[in-house]
């Protein structure tokens, strides 16, 4: 295999997770009461578990030159979010849980530690339709053991992790009904990864190592649209949200929520 191709593949390394879920823009007025506590409307806790599924996102060298290649990724995420409610309009949310990496099928990571932050409030309604602005931090240290080239398994010589940061902005507009509550949104993301360190060595057939480096990567797109629904029970209790996004990134999204 010649040093040539080898840069290639290592350049489809440049890549990173894309945005979480925004979730439901009505969810900081929806919980009119809680399992084990009487509706309070000035505080109250709800607890989540998130499962999202991003089968497509492009990525790109932070820094283009004339190798530069464009990397497809996949990666499911597997957390759960504690929030913090105010006055039935400001959500302030923690995000902990795991998360592993695929990029172009040839490139994974074992599932690592995830954490994340943000807020959501309710900036506006009218009759049944909330308006909502949603923003979060999330981040996250991959580290891959080997990468697949040509259906074999290279070993990595040395230490190589890689630091996923993201910002991500968000605008909803849900209707409220009785039971169902169909929102969309658009999003705003900014996202990079570092490479720590920013070379290293690749093991081949038969023990040789073959050098490589790497440069921070940053997403194609910035704009992207979500479109979802939530169910919520009768006694305003829990919802269970489906979200689907797309543009900046193709992906599905399941989130079931209960307040406390």
């Amino acid at each position: 295999m010649s040093r040539f191709f080898l840069y290639i593949v290592f350049l489809f390394y440049f890549a990173k997770l894309s945005a979480l879920a925004i979730g439901n823009p009505s969810d900081p007025g929806l919980y009119h009461d809680g399992v084990i506590s009487s509706c309070r409307k000035n505080f109250s806790i709800r607890a989540s578990y998130l499962n999202d599924h991003i089968y497509k996102s492009k990525f790109e060298d932070k820094f283009k030159n004339l190798s530069s290649t464009p990397s497809d990724i996949q990666m499911n995420i597997y957390a759960g979010i504690i929030t913090f409610n105010f006055y039935n309009y400001l959500d302030i949310y923690a995000i902990a849980g795991s998360t592993n990496l695929q990029i172009d099928n040839q490139i994974f990571t074992n599932r690592r530690f995830a954490w994340g932050a943000g807020f959501k409030t309710i900036f506006m309604k009218f009759n049944n339709i909330d308006f909502t602005f949603d923003g979060k931090y999330f981040s996250t240290i991959q580290k891959p053991q080997y990468f697949v080239v040509e259906e074999k398994i290279y070993p990595l010589a040395t230490s190589f992790e890689q630091h996923l940061e993201e910002f991500q902005g968000s605008i909803g507009i849900s209707y409220v009904s009785n039971y169902l509550i169909p929102y969309i949104g658009t999003t705003y993301l900014y996202s990079t990864i570092t490479p720590n360190p920013a070379a290293g060595l690749l093991i081949l057939p038969g023990g040789d190592t073959t050098y490589f480096d790497t440069s921070t990567s940053i997403a194609k797109k910035r704009w992207g649209l979500a479109l979802g629904m939530s169910v919520i029970n009768k006694k305003k209790q829990a919802t269970l949200t489906l979200e689907t996004r797309m543009y900046n990134q193709n992906a599905l999204s399941f989130l079931g929520t209960l307040r406390f």
